[in-house]
């Protein structure tokens, strides 16, 4: 079985260095005969030769024929004529001169032909692999933009979490809960749990929801509000399918002394202020 791979292997190699010359109406019997021999038990020759015979047509055939004007074959006699009449006469030479078409039908130029086919095919290779490369080059620095975005979100993630975790429990921080107005079992239930002194500028807060459903088309918008009724904006969010999320914020300034808090639809992206119907929320 081996020896069977390695012959038909061996015919494959020889009848593809062949396909050039083959296309060009410039191999031997024998050759002829290998190559369409070939053509039925190697994969991807026919293919192969199917490029060469575009381009021997191209090279070959598609040059265009233009008719001569009717004087030209008068004016060619006729200054045949004067010159035999005012030179001597030479001994007639045989001068064989092929045209570019016997050329290439020629074992060398067929072999040429094949190198500058070889060539094309080499360099449009290269230059594919080339942007491929590129390409990839400019994805793999984009991941890592992003991933080291990711990581830096991570990271002060976890650090508000475990500050707050440690403030929690200590006179230092405060929880709050809150439900919808026309609340029963299985109504949206929220918490918010935070601690006033995280870090000398920067208060830390965790606000978790579940039982909220989920939305088409829009995002849930976390608001503090004041005693003075004015409200800032903590953040947009959604949730699983469970109905749960869970936002982690900074402030500078102390959390335990906003007066409320609570979530309302906003449209993708946002709002500046409260524009949507309130899912839930309650006094601080």
């Amino acid at each position: 079985m081996e020896t069977n791979v390695a012959t038909t292997n061996n015919r494959c190699q020889e009848a593809q260095a062949l396909l050039g010359s083959y296309a060009l109406g410039a191999t031997n019997e024998v050759e002829t005969a290998l190559v369409e021999a070939a053509l039925l038990d190697c994969p991807g020759l026919q293919r192969e030769l199917a490029d060469y015979e575009a381009m021997t047509d191209a090279m070959l055939y598609d040059v265009p024929q233009v008719a001569p004007p009717p004087s030209l074959r008068a004016s060619i006699l006729a200054e045949s004529t004067a010159r035999q009449s005012t030179q001597p006469r030479k001994r007639q030479e045989n001068i064989i001169r092929p045209n570019w078409r016997q050329l290439l039908l020629s074992p060398v130029g067929a072999a040429a032909a094949l190198a500058i086919v070889a060539l094309f095919v080499s360099n449009g290779y290269w230059l594919y692999q080339s942007q491929a490369i590129q390409d990839e080059n400019r994805q793999l620095a984009y991941d890592a933009r992003h991933l080291e975005q990711e990581n830096t979100q991570l990271t002060t993630e976890l650090t508000s979490s475990q500050n707050l975790l440690a403030a929690l429990g200590t006179e230092r921080g405060g929880r709050a809960q809150f439900i919808s107005a026309d609340a029963t079992d299985g109504q949206p239930l929220a918490q918010l749990a935070w601690t006033d002194s995280a870090t000398p500028e920067h208060w830390v807060a965790m606000f978790a929801v579940q039982n909220l459903p989920t939305l088409q088309d829009a995002v849930y918008q976390l608001w503090l509000q004041r005693d003075d009724e004015s409200v800032i904006s903590i953040g947009t969010f959604t949730v699983d399918e469970e109905g749960r999320a869970t936002v982690i914020f900074e402030l500078d300034e102390p959390i335990g002394k906003f007066a409320g808090a609570g979530v309302t639809i906003e449209p993708p992206g946002g709002s500046p202020a409260p524009t949507g119907d309130l899912a839930i929320g309650g006094e601080i």
